[in-house]
């Protein structure tokens, strides 16, 4: 998913968990999975989805 980058940036940028989950039409509970990534993770992720 491209979300795992933009929702570590939100995160950092303060927003809360219920805020994001609304903003991408997700759980909360998929949310938490995806901030339990590294960055490099989720980076990663990413990189390899555009292949």
């Amino acid at each position: 998913m491209g979300y795992t980058i933009e929702i570590h940036q939100l995160r950092e940028r303060g927003f809360k968990i219920a805020q994001i989950s609304k903003r991408f039409k997700i759980s909360r509970k998929t949310v938490y999975k995806y901030l339990e990534m590294s960055f490099e993770e989720a980076l990663s992720e990413f990189s390899c989805s555009l292949k």
